[in-house]
């Protein structure tokens, strides 16, 4: 994994159309709002393109067909399972000028969908690591992406000009820029972010299968719980698609996690402190890397709902 450091281009002269109003896509259209020349919106939900054109979000409304022939740059910010199909719409129905990314967090599917597509190159794989547990645009912030980590994957398959103009539009935004082969990127991204999605979600469901009256277990729960369950308010049809197409790192982790699940359990069972000390210092170690990591990241910035 390398940090990509090209060249700069001028985004302030370039049109971008945004391909999905929800939060991530939101975010980028106000973070580059008096950035560039225009930025435009598609989205099949009309809420979310009115509340976008009332705030001052985007400057209109624009089809996907549209977009592909009047914008500079294109960022689809779809769930993922759209994500391929709409790429490889606008790689056919563009004259060769438009430059396209994309905001999903899996990456080898996405990227298997478009091989061969004519004006491939122009094509950039992209993952901001950024988010919050909001949905929609009203959850969106300008600075969203400020002091955030964004991965473009299989760098070699796209353009010089491709990766300078994304690598300029997500510095713009104020992110950091790191190379990384799709492989490795769907098997850390599985293990950092989907697998912790699943444990939150099975923590609140199990809480749900218990038979607890709400007052009881809600009076009882606090921050362990608050920060261990964050994670479950996020929507369904944002993480089906998600767990579907990284389907074999995620059941792998899986597997590790119930392999680990079951050493705890049978230290406990056999009152092995040893056991216990040993496994709970390894994961301290590892919080402490973390830790310190976000310790040497610059100030970052609220989201603003």
């Amino acid at each position: 994994m390398t940090n990509h450091n090209l060249t700069a281009v001028t985004l302030d002269k370039m049109s971008v159309g945004i391909v999905g109003l929800g939060q991530i896509g939101t975010s980028i259209g106000w973070g580059l709002k008096g950035k560039v020349k225009s930025v435009v919106g598609f989205d099949t939900n009309d809420e979310n393109i009115q509340y976008c054109l009332q705030n001052g979000i985007v400057d209109g409304y624009c089809s996907i067909e549209s977009i592909s022939q009047t914008a500079n740059l294109a960022i689809i910010a779809t769930p993922v399972d759209s994500i391929g199909l709409i790429i490889r719409k606008l790689l056919n129905a563009q004259k060769g000028g438009l430059i396209i990314t994309d905001v999903g967090s899996t990456k080898r599917e996405i990227l298997q969908m478009v091989k061969g597509q004519p004006h491939r190159s122009n094509y950039v794989a992209s993952h901001p690591m950024a988010g919050n547990t909001g949905s929609g645009p009203k959850s969106a912030s300008e600075y969203l992406f400020v002091n955030k980590n964004v991965f473009i994957c299989d760098s070699h398959n796209s353009s010089d000009y491709a990766l300078t103009l994304v690598c300029s539009l997500w510095q713009k935004l104020g992110a950091k820029i790191y190379c990384i082969d799709s492989a490795k990127h769907d098997e850390i991204v599985s293990a950092v972010s989907h697998i912790p999605q699943l444990l939150s979600y099975s923590l609140a469901h199990m809480m749900a299968v218990k038979g607890f009256d709400d007052d009881e277990w809600s009076n009882a729960a606090s921050s362990g719980f608050n920060s261990m369950t964050r994670l479950a308010k996020s929507e369904a049809k944002m993480w089906i698609p998600i767990f579907y197409q990284n389907k074999g790192n995620i059941l792998r982790d899986i597997r590790m996690l119930m392999h680990e699940l079951a050493h705890l359990e049978e230290a406990i069972s056999k009152h092995n402190s040893e056991v216990l000390a040993d496994f709970i210092s390894k994961a301290n170690t590892v919080r402490e890397k973390f830790d310190n990591k976000q310790i040497k990241m610059p100030e970052t910035y609220e989201t603003h709902e």
